[in-house]
């Protein structure tokens, strides 16, 4: 319908509703793509912590292992014990590392569960949006429907030269009946 249509029956401010609730379903869609990039840079960041330290950690072995290497020259019973010794930090490393890794896997499991239920929050009110979106539309389409049929009664009357003066009361009374909701702003 035309702009002037639209204001002389008193639906632009339903239109604009409609409009707004679209602007908004949009922009949700918009923050739950930027929750998943944020879930992934968490990630990400994660992974080079992670791998960050095991660099140290894997420069100090070489180091223990060079410092010990000097001992090979002694004894088999002191170059299995160097080895032992080499093993025994290695294998506590390696045991610290998983359970940093573990750590890491259960955060990152609570997070993903509390950006899930956000997610869901989230969908759960546009859904009731929506719901009363539908229902307010309704009721102003049955509005609509019987306005456009007083006015088509009015056409008819007028087309046959009738001054019809209670419909014209009844149209009026219709009018000034119809409640139209302020136009939501944000």
């Amino acid at each position: 319908m035309d702009q002037p249509v639209l204001e002389y029956l008193g639906l632009e401010p339903l239109v604009c509703f409609i409009r707004s609730y679209g602007r908004q379903i949009r922009h949700v869609r918009t923050t739950r793509s930027s929750y998943s990039e944020q879930l992934n840079q968490m990630r990400i960041e994660e992974l080079e912590r992670s791998n960050k330290v095991l660099s140290e950690k894997e420069n100090y072995l070489q180091e223990n292992i060079n410092k010990r290497s000097g001992l090979n020259s002694g004894s088999p019973t002191d170059v299995s014990n160097s080895k032992f010794q080499q093993l025994e930090t290695q294998l506590e490393y390696l045991h610290d590392h998983v359970i940093g890794l573990e750590q890491d896997i259960a955060k990152l499991e609570q997070d993903k569960a509390s950006l899930a239920e956000h997610a869901e929050e989230e969908r759960q009110e546009i859904l009731e949006e929506l719901q009363n979106t539908h229902e307010k539309n309704g009721i102003f389409f049955i509005k609509l429907q019987k306005l456009e049929d007083f006015i088509n009664e009015l056409r008819n009357d007028t087309m046959h030269h009738e001054e019809s003066s209670d419909t014209m009361k009844t149209f009026n009374r219709t009018l000034n009946n119809i409640e139209i909701p302020p136009h939501p702003r944000k």
